[in-house]
């Protein structure tokens, strides 16, 4: 997607949001699902004397630990997408949403003063003539 308008951003940040969202909802109900498949298996391993019920138990235990691995990748995953919100919300993208970044101005000073001038920065055309009027 190509950025052109301040719309174009807001919905850009809208999808992050609800990506945002998503995963953040992921993580909840992961959360809460692996606790409860830890109480019941605990509960199945201190009701059981049978040696393979509480194998069993203790290897639900064990593979519960997909829970942390994933919570911190999700989050890792929140925080970049937190990222690319704030960076979003820097920068400018030509579009005059924040003030002129003095690197964006410099640019364009060096890349732009023989290029044509966006309507609000051109001269008019009796600036113009007065120019060459002056130069005779």
């Amino acid at each position: 997607m190509s950025v052109s308008s301040a719309e174009d951003i807001e919905a850009l940040k809208s999808r992050v949001n609800t990506a945002r969202s998503e995963i953040a909802a992921a993580l909840s109900e992961a959360k809460q699902a692996a606790e409860t498949i830890i109480e019941r298996a605990e509960q199945l391993l201190g009701l059981s004397a049978e040696p393979a019920i509480g194998d069993a138990s203790i290897g639900i235990l064990e593979a519960c630990g997909f829970q942390d691995l994933t919570g911190q990748r999700l989050k890792k995953a929140l925080a970049a997408l937190d990222r690319v919100v704030a960076e979003i919300d820097e920068k400018d993208f030509g579009l005059g949403l924040m003030g002129e970044d003095p690197d964006y101005a410099a640019w364009k000073e060096a890349n732009l003063v023989h290029g044509p001038a966006n309507p609000h920065e051109a001269l008019d055309q009796s600036a113009i003539d007065d120019i060459f009027a002056n130069a005779k």
